[in-house]
């Protein structure tokens, strides 16, 4: 099956991902179960080695597969949807939103029932997509929100590096089983 190249603008390592992640959602690829080789996805999507090799790190960045090395890519046995950091970064935003709902209408009913709520002086807004929907921010609340992110992103970043451990660990005991 080769990717719609001409008719999708999104790079081919996004499709290859799409459609990856379509196929272990869908079950095809079940829990714990190794991918095809590198090589046969190349063949697979007539894409080029590097291509493939970016769609799977992004699999891998989403939480969809882990990665051992000299055996190849696997499906993990948590999906992302339960991956403890994205539930985590979910409610917050969620927690978030509802917040600043809360607080929007409070500005609305102390504004006399305007729906507009009052900005401070030099508060810059912004309008954020997310899931679809626009939420206006001000300032002060995309401040806070680039700190959540950039806390979850550290410790993002500490988890990778404690699994990668981790892989190795198994994979020296592997070895060292034989």
């Amino acid at each position: 099956m080769t990717l719609p190249l001409e008719d999708d603008a999104r790079p081919p390592y996004v499709q290859a991902a799409d459609a990856l992640r379509m196929e272990i959602e869908a079950g095809r690829y079940k829990p714990g179960e190794r991918l095809p080789s590198a090589r046969a996805l190349q063949e697979q999507y007539g894409l080029a080695s590097s291509t493939v090799q970016n769609a799977l790190r992004l699999l891998k960045d989403e939480g969809y597969i882990y990665a051992v090395q000299g055996r190849g890519s696997y499906v993990r046995t948590s999906t992302p949807e339960e991956n403890p950091i994205r539930r985590a970064g979910r409610e917050a935003f969620q927690r978030y939103k509802r917040e600043a709902d809360e607080r929007r209408e409070a500005e609305g009913k102390a504004n006399g029932g305007s729906a507009k709520p009052s900005r401070e002086p030099g508060e810059a807004g912004r309008a954020l997509e997310a899931g679809g929907e626009t939420v206006e921010v001000s300032a002060a609340d995309l401040a806070t929100l680039t700190e959540l992110v950039t806390a979850t992103q550290t410790q993002v970043m500490q988890l990778r590096q404690k699994i990668e451990e981790l892989e190795e660990r198994v994979e020296r005991a592997e070895q060292a089983a034989r």
